[in-house]
């Protein structure tokens, strides 16, 4: 199995349960990786990868590669256009 469809899965669990934010960040910043865990795959974000770091007000900052920063936010925009639908 590709590390893209376990990052997906293990993405969406996190959206279901609540672990990951479901609206954009305040503030977003890339860089190269400085060693963090990712808060969507829970893997290292290594030097030789890209970091997003998110802040979403209140304290709260997440760190995750650039490829799953990318999964999340997609995720994010189909279940809000999902909802925008179902409220129709």
């Amino acid at each position: 199995m590709s590390v893209f469809f376990v990052s997906r899965d293990r993405i969406l669990d996190k959206l279901d349960a609540g672990n990951l934010p479901r609206n954009g960040p305040t503030e977003m910043y890339a860089g190269y990786g400085r060693g963090y865990r990712c808060a969507a795959c829970d893997s290292t974000i290594t030097p030789y990868d890209v970091e997003h770091e998110m802040d979403f007000g209140g304290g709260v900052t997440c760190r995750m590669h650039l490829a799953c920063a990318h999964i999340w936010q997609v995720e994010c925009e189909r279940r809000a256009a999902e909802e925008r639908e179902r409220t129709r």
